[in-house]
């Protein structure tokens, strides 16, 4: 262990890049929405290359059917389609908030969540600091002749690759325990109050809108939101695996690590025996009496053998301990699997829209606030949009039209700003039919 902290204290530098890098990876992924809202408007408002800028020098237009029969240039089309893709993303009320908490109360899965990154950096350290244990002696023999630093290096390869096929099999074993686990409870609830001749059928209508099941019983909205087999059984498939998996590492592991040790005994045989071979060169030696080193010679070997097997047992039961810690920490893993995620079809998207709110109304107010920030920011850009169209269009019918008239083509379009998406939703309407 000591040989790869230190080598990954010589590569430091390579090492806090990628954690840097995985780092910002995640902070992007789950801060998305406002990161990417922050492109865009940098986008647009970079000065003399932003995509206002482009837009401005933009004329071409297209006469639509909408309540105003305005003129809509395509350049503001452009800047609704953009800013509306962030506006759908927020664009969720109460009744959205309502289908998913109905949609995860039918299928028993209220409360649930996705495991946590932490949870998943958790397990997967635990797993990995197991792993370097007896990675470091099995790469001594995946790649016998290396030197010191290749084997430290395949010990950290070996370590990750048991880290990931473990903690995905682990996790996702437990998932399917707590998929087992709802199609018991449906099997139960249909044996108890199924009428004559009903069969295990679901209607593949249900999803986060259709929640058209109301009037069925309740083992039926269990069935209706699960993705099961033909036969609507428990599955076992990655929990065998699984299993197999844990136990194939554990026993080989402990069995690897035992060999090492008896090689290191016999190593040690063998150079006392070679080193009771030579002879002292001291012609001043005082030779004692036969009887008395037959005496020292018995009772050193018998020292030698005692502290051989207390040094062979004490070594074996630290394997056998570490094999079990092993074993115990992917059933945690099973544990945490069954605890968290999804056996719905649509249970992660509901849980997902849903957030981290408890009530209808904190959803509301969260998603309003959000919609008002897309919707000022569009409304400022459509705005300048506008306004620099106006100018380059003047500046073009080189006094044929002047600033005032062109203002007057797009004034009714000024009137409405805050109902840009409407307008926008309204036009895209339009010409799908």
């Amino acid at each position: 262990m000591d040989s790869v902290l230190s080598m990954i204290n010589e590569y430091r530098i390579i090492v806090g890049a990628i954690l840097t890098t995985l780092v910002l990876v995640v902070v992007i992924k789950l801060w998305w929405q406002e990161v990417s809202l922050f492109i865009l408007n940098v986008y647009y408002r970079f000065p003399l290359i932003g995509k206002l800028s482009q837009l401005t020098r933009d004329y071409t237009g297209k006469e639509t059917v909408g309540l105003n029969k305005e003129i809509w240039f395509k350049s503001e089309e452009t800047l609704c389609r953009d800013y509306f893709k962030h506006y759908e993303s927020v664009d969720k009320d109460g009744e959205h908030f309502e289908k998913c908490a109905t949609y995860l109360q039918k299928v028993n899965e209220t409360g649930r969540n996705n495991l946590h990154l932490l949870g998943w950096i958790l397990i997967a350290a635990l797993v990995f600091v197991e792993a370097m244990g007896f990675s470091y002696v099995l790469s001594g023999f995946t790649i016998p002749g290396a030197s010191e630093d290749l084997q430290q290096t395949g010990a950290l390869g070996i370590a990750f690759i048991v880290s990931v096929l473990l903690v995905g099999l682990t996790h996702f074993s437990g998932h399917e325990l707590h998929y087992n686990h709802l199609i018991k409870k449906v099997r139960a609830r249909w044996m108890e109050n199924a009428v004559d001749g009903e069969k295990l059928e679901s209607d593949n209508r249900i999803d986060l809108d259709k929640n058209i099941d109301d009037d069925q019983p309740q083992w039926k909205w269990m069935l209706n939101r699960l993705d099961h087999n033909s036969t609507v059984t428990p599955k076992y498939t990655l929990t065998i695996v699984a299993v197999i998996l844990i136990l194939l590492v554990a026993v080989f592991a402990t069995y690897v690590r035992g060999q090492v040790l008896e090689k290191e005994s016999a190593d040690a045989h063998i150079i006392k025996d070679s080193s009771s071979y030579s002879v002292s060169n001291d012609p001043y030696g005082e030779v004692l009496p036969s009887e008395l080193t037959d005496i020292a010679s018995d009772s050193n070997a018998q020292a030698e053998e005692q502290s051989e097997a207390s040094y062979k047992n004490a070594g074996w039961a630290t394997f056998i301990i570490l094999a079990v810690i092993f074993i115990f920490i992917q059933i945690f893993g099973i544990i945490i699997g069954y605890k968290t995620g999804f056996a719905g079809k649509h249970s992660s998207d509901a849980r997902k829209d849903m957030g981290r709110f408890k009530t209808r109304d904190s959803f509301e107010k969260f998603y309003a606030r959000k919609k008002t920030s897309v919707s000022r920011t569009a409304d400022a850009n459509l705005k300048l949009l506008q306004a620099g169209l106006a100018r380059n269009i003047a500046a073009k019918s080189k006094g044929k039209m002047n600033l005032t008239q062109v203002i007057w083509i797009i004034k009714p379009k000024l009137k409405h700003q805050s109902r840009w998406k409407s307008e926008f939703e309204m036009n895209t309407k339009i010409k799908k039919h």
